[in-house]
Parts: C-alpha cells; sequence; structure tokens
C-alpha cells in the first residue's frame, strides 16, 4: 500500500508518517520510483507509535522498544529489555 493508503488506515496524516520514516521508526520499501510501499506490519507500527505517544513517550524513547518485540527490528543491536525496565 502506498502512504495515502496507511494514512486511511491508521487516521495519521501522511506528513507524520514520513516523520516517523525520518526518525527511523519506520523503514518502509521503495520502488524504482521512490514511492514508499507499506505492509500490514507498518499499520501495526504507526498504531503502536500511536499508542506509546499517548502514553506520554516521545518518539526519542519510542524508538528503542518498537525497535524489538513482535515487530521486525530495526536496529538489532538495541538492549530491549534494559530499554523497557528504565522507561517503566
Amino acid at each position: 500500500m502506498k502512504i495515502g493508503e496507511l494514512s486511511a488506515k491508521t487516521g495519521v496524516s501522511i506528513r507524520s508518517i514520513r516523520y516517523y520514516e525520518e526518525k527511523k521508526l519506520m523503514n518502509p520499501k521503495r520502488l524504482e520510483n521512490g514511492y514508499r510501499i507499506y505492509n500490514e506490519e507498518d499499520v501495526e507500527r504507526v498504531k503502536a507509535v500511536q499508542l506509546f505517544l499517548e502514553l506520554g513517550l516521545s518518539l526519542d524513547e519510542i524508538f528503542p522498544v518498537i525497535s524489538c518485540g513482535s515487530f521486525q527490528p530495526i536496529d538489532p543491536h538495541s538492549d530491549c529489555a534494559a530499554t523497557a525496565l528504565s522507561l517503566y
């Protein structure tokens, strides 16, 4: 799905989704023409980011948490347990 479809499915603006990518919270595939392509896992990732924002975390605090767990890791060197405990 393209970014507009992801925005419609999640209720999150295209601008915010692009910002999440800039902050390394997302890593969409790109077509030859540069278009971003998202999948259902990205829908869940955006929803998780929104949940954490609602809980009061910043995007910088969300990064190490969302980089591990049931999502495909973005940062394989992240220490998930230590991050989760410090946030808790």
